[in-house]
């Protein structure tokens, strides 16, 4: 096995190359095009077995394969480390304990006013005003 490296760059494109049925499932292999964090193209066959979302600097392992048919490839994957969506989802879901908190502290305190700004706050947030 490749070493695998981990790297910043922003997708340009995705195109499904093939599709099949694994013993884990259906799985689909896509054709990835890609700038660097310089912005500049990265010139090498790039595939990913997901569609990863164009546009948006991404943190991804990028490990080197090679193929006696197909020659020489990288396979890139979303990275699980710093950064990731589930640990981005923990921070939020930490920080809404500590509100929930809060609010339970000002209305075991019986401070009506300051739950009510705080109420008509959130309240404007859900709304956009």
């Amino acid at each position: 096995m490749s070493a695998v490296v981990l790297r910043k760059l922003t997708v340009t494109g995705v195109d499904e190359i093939t599709r099949g049925q694994g013993t884990r499932g259906p799985w689909v292999l896509y054709r990835v095009e890609a700038v660097g964090a310089d912005g500049q193209p990265i010139d090498a066959k790039l595939k990913s077995f997901e569609a990863l979302p164009t546009g948006v600097p991404l943190e991804v392992c990028v490990e080197r394969q090679e193929h006696p048919q197909f020659g020489e490839s990288y396979l890139v994957k979303r990275s699980t480390t710093g950064g990731s969506l589930r640990a981005r989802l923990d921070a939020v879901e930490h920080r809404l304990d500590d509100v929930v908190q809060r609010l339970s502290a000002l209305e075991a305190q019986g401070d009506t006013r300051r739950l009510s700004a705080v109420e008509n706050a959130g309240q404007a947030a859900e709304t956009g005003r």
